[in-house]
This record gives structure tokens, sequence and C-alpha cells, in this order.
């Protein structure tokens, strides 16, 4: 991992990854795993979380200071976590971001978008954190690789026609 070249707070900005009624599932967990090491690494960084993903952070004794989602087991799309998340990053003077998100395509994504906001993106490995092929998880695109890489091509389309 590579340090922040700037002296400014770090925001951690964790999306989550499919999603089941009873939640945090294994993925989320995982995920919340790597936002405690990067807490870790920036004891001081500001911590924004997806609801599901929130959950398992102050589990496991972390406080996000903003946990953004309904709480209801409704789909929250990752433009709206962000959107959310800027606000909090703003507020605090925060430009430096780490992004903790499903390596596999879903990262890239994310990352794209918060450079496009404006703000630095913090070099962070995540590492591999599966799929959730339960049949509790609702997110059928979340249920395995090829499955994901088709939803976004789905979503590359629509945008290109709208």
């Amino acid at each position: 991992h590579l340090e922040v070249r700037s002296l400014n707070r770090v925001g951690i900005v964790a999306f989550s990854f499919a999603l089941r009624e009873e939640e945090p599932n294994p993925c989320n967990i995982r995920l919340a795993k790597e936002v405690k090491k990067a807490v870790s690494r920036y004891p001081d960084a500001l911590i924004v979380c997806q609801w599901e993903v929130g959950i398992a952070v102050a589990e496991g004794g972390y406080l996000p200071v903003r946990i953004i989602g309904p709480f209801s087991g409704v789909y929250l799309d990752s433009e709206t976590v962000w959107q959310g998340a800027m606000m909090d990053l703003w507020r605090e003077g925060i430009t430096d971001v780490i992004p903790i998100a499903q390596p596999f395509l879903h990262l890239t994504k994310v990352k794209r978008m918060i450079r496009k906001s404006g703000f630095n993106v913090v070099p962070w490995k995540v590492p591999w954190i599966g799929f959730d092929n339960d049949p509790r998880n609702t997110q059928e695109w979340t249920k395995g690789p090829l499955r994901l890489l088709i939803y976004a091509l789905k979503q590359l389309l629509l945008r290109s026609k709208g």
C-alpha cells in the first residue's frame, strides 16, 4: 500500500456487494475487514460505509462516521452511496479517498466515479472478496463473475442509449 502524498486527511468509502435480508453477507464482511486494514494504516480517516458493510465494520468495534442506506434490504446503487459520501468528505475538507469495493469490475467503476467528482483516489489494493451465490442473496448479478459481467455490459448499453 502506498502512502498518501498530501497531508490531507483521508476518507475511506466502502461500497457493499450482494444483498441478503439478513446482513452482513460474507462479501460485505470481507469488505469490512478491508476497511479495518485501511483504518489501521490511516487511523484518523473519515469512514463512510454503505449500510451492509457498515454493519460489519461497527460489529468489529469501529464506528463509521456515516452509514449510508435505507437499512431495509432495499437495493441502493453506488451512485447514491457516493453522493452521500461526497457530502461528508466535502464537509470535512477531504479530497483523498480510499475506495473499498468488489475488485472485479465494481472497484473500477467506483474509482472512475470518484475521480470524475474531482477527488483523488488513494492507491489501495482490495483483495478478492468472492461472490455470494447463496439463494438468500437477492441480487442475481452478484452471484458470480459472469453474471456481474453481463450486468455491467447491460448497464453500459443502457447508458449509451440514454
